[in-house]
């Protein structure tokens, strides 16, 4: 996902789901974030504006219940979701 762009993030709080919808070099791509249960992010740009990933990490959560997906783009933000599950355009992420 190196050099992909962000477009957006939607929560959607009923469902427990997040969508960051990105940009890869030809086509718009969905990542889908279910049985969340934390999300945060900051936009304080320590490495000046981008909105270009720079890395993504997936870790087993803490807790034992799933995952944590940090998205982090070259601008030094991070966008951190704890879920039970994630997809890449209807397939599981990681594989």
């Amino acid at each position: 996902m190196h050099d992909w762009m962000l477009v957006s993030i939607s929560v959607e709080w009923e469902s427990a789901t997040v969508e960051l919808a990105l940009l890869d070099a030809s086509s718009q791509r969905t990542l889908l974030l279910k049985g969340v249960r934390a999300v945060s992010f900051d936009r304080s740009e320590p490495w000046g504006p981008s909105n270009s990933v720079n890395a993504v990490s997936v870790a087993d959560d803490p807790s034992g219940r799933g995952i944590v997906l940090i998205l982090e783009l070259q601008s030094g933000d991070n966008v951190m979701v704890s879920a039970s599950s994630c997809e890449l355009d209807g397939a599981q992420y990681p594989n």
